[in-house]
């Protein structure tokens, strides 16, 4: 396969995964809002309850920054081996996808 095809082929795969991520990044957003907005007009509260929700919201974002670094990942692994696979010199024959450490 030449380079030029290998890299127009990456670019495409590369934009998939982009995309995808995307998509799951927005989900999870419209899904993690309403929460997170309810959860910030209650921190704003003088107090103990304030200082509770404000807390809860922080562990709340980190745990949807952290959902957001998964699909990001799975989504870059899966347009890697998507790459591996349309560029594989054996014309497609699947490879062993993980290695052993010793």
């Amino acid at each position: 396969m030449g380079v030029a095809r290998t890299l127009f082929t990456s670019a495409l795969v590369g934009a998939g995964g982009s995309t995808r991520a995307g998509v799951g990044v927005a989900r999870l957003a419209l899904r993690r809002t309403p929460s997170l907005v309810a959860l910030s007009a209650r921190a704003v509260a003088p107090g103990p309850a304030g200082a509770r929700a404000e807390a809860e919201f922080r562990d709340e974002l980190l745990t949807l920054l952290d959902e957001v670094a998964e699909v990001a990942w799975r989504q870059a692994r899966r347009a890697r081996l998507e790459l591996g696979d349309r560029t594989s010199p054996n014309g497609g024959v699947p490879r062993r996808r993980h290695r052993v450490k010793a």
